[in-house]
């Protein structure tokens, strides 16, 4: 088999040009043809998997960046003179949430 390198050059030269062979016409009224293409899905679950996959690296990048020291050293202050406060709900729902959902 000869190939005209020339030729083959040329077919890539215009991108714009597409070829569809093999593809069956669907019926239809619209004024372009429409032919059969692959079509891809996704179930919920694996909607889902990405949605956890995104708020886990979320998480990774947020930890990566470290904890503010000015932030940290207020935390020590109040903590040292008793002014920090955790509201008393906030504390039960997450001592609940530790002893059932381990």
């Amino acid at each position: 088999m000869k190939i005209n390198a020339v030729s083959a050059y040329g077919a890539y030269q215009t991108p714009s040009t597409v070829r569809v062979s093999g593809a069956k016409r669907l019926p239809g009224k619209s004024a372009e043809p429409a032919y059969k293409t692959d079509r891809i899905s996704f179930s919920r679950e694996a909607a889902g998997q990405k949605e956890l996959e995104d708020i886990s690296k979320a998480v990774v990048r947020e930890s990566a960046k470290g904890a503010d020291p000015a932030r940290l050293e207020r935390l020590k202050t109040a903590v040292a003179d008793r002014s920090y406060h955790i509201p008393n709900g906030a504390l039960a729902d997450a001592i609940l949430n530790r002893a059932f959902l381990r």
